[in-house]
């Protein structure tokens, strides 16, 4: 029995598009009402593009400075082993046939909101 095997499928790449596009659209209307300053578009750009790397996008919005990047960097700590989980999971068999791809696809939301999550925790530190 091989115990590893790819489980994602299409509703797992629709479910991370929707989650992404939702966690975007929440990013740039916090930083549109949050940020200020010459080159303010710039940065709004720029981390909304960024939305995919999760804790990072506080860093982003105040390029980098040490103390965001460091809060980030610490949110990271957390988000990404969680993230990690939830690809994992994706990859091995899990006994409970009639249930698994329900179980996997569960465990993949919540793996995603929580990546995502981190990064609205970082604009508390950022846009502060």
């Amino acid at each position: 029995m091989n115990i590893f095997q790819n489980n994602f499928s299409k509703r797992h790449l629709f479910m991370f598009l929707a989650i992404l596009i939702l966690f975007t659209i929440a990013n740039f209307a916090i930083l549109c009402a949050a940020l200020d300053g010459q080159n303010k578009y710039i940065y709004v750009f720029l981390t909304t593009a960024a939305t995919i790397t999760g804790p990072m996008t506080g860093a982003i919005a105040r390029q980098w400075q040490s103390c965001c990047t460091e809060f980030s960097l610490k949110i990271m700590m957390f988000s990404a082993p969680v993230l990690l989980f939830g690809i994992f999971f994706q990859l091995i068999n899990i006994p409970l046939k009639k249930y698994a791809e329900e179980i996997r696809l569960l465990i993949w939301i919540v793996c995603l909101m929580i990546w995502f999550l981190g990064g609205i925790l970082s604009f508390g530190h950022a846009l502060e």
